[in-house]
């Protein structure tokens, strides 16, 4: 799994409420952007973000309850993402206003992701090799970008993920897991926590 890319992205219209929800929720986390983004490296990101088209407003969500569906219940719009490798293989999972569906675009099962059972991967399988109507209209409400923009790239083979990424604004990070940033005890290696990356910065 250390060459798998595998992350949480989320979408938020604001990073300032975004951080206070999670925070309700017991969740030290981080939120990422992506290298290119365009407010990447700027010092008003919080401030500016509310002003950025939807397709820009997408952030990795790193927390040390990876796999904790319960957290992100109250966010709109998530998407996990696995890429194989191999990155002509991909999974990736989207759960919107509670609904969640999965495509594995892959000729065998997985079964590694959060412990899911292998013989369940057959079913996203299917899925993927035939994405509904259903499956792209939803898509084309969570990105709010018509099908043409990225439907071509929803299948397995050299690139597809990355171009699939790039059409719909999700971020793009190859080989990062954030799986490896489950914060244990000072001391051991982990992840800097909000309160000290505030007080650091400060």
């Amino acid at each position: 799994m250390s060459e798998y890319t595998v992350y949480t992205a989320i979408h938020t219209d604001n990073i300032g409420a975004l951080r206070a929800e999670l925070d309700k929720l017991g969740a030290t986390s981080i939120l990422l952007s992506d290298p290119a983004h365009p407010l990447a490296k700027s010092d008003d990101i919080v401030n500016r973000w509310q002003d950025l088209p939807h397709q820009q407003r997408w952030l990795i969500l790193v927390t040390k309850k990876a796999c904790d569906t319960g957290l992100l219940e109250n966010i709109t719009h998530s998407i996990d993402l696995m890429i194989h490798e191999h990155s002509d293989l991909w999974w990736i999972s989207f759960n919107t206003n509670g609904n969640k569906y999965t495509l594995l675009f892959s000729d065998k099962p997985w079964g590694d992701l959060c412990a899911v059972d292998p013989n369940d991967d057959w079913q996203s399988i299917e899925r993927a090799s035939n994405i509904s109507e259903g499956d792209l209209q939803m898509m084309e409400d969570v990105f709010q970008l018509k099908r043409q923009t990225f439907q071509g790239f929803l299948k397995m083979g050299q690139g597809m993920v990355w171009q699939f990424l790039e059409a719909t604004g999700l971020p793009a990070l190859e080989m990062f897991c954030d799986y490896s940033c489950y914060h244990p005890a000072v001391g051991e290696s982990r992840c800097m926590l909000w309160d000290e990356y505030t007080q650091l910065a400060g």
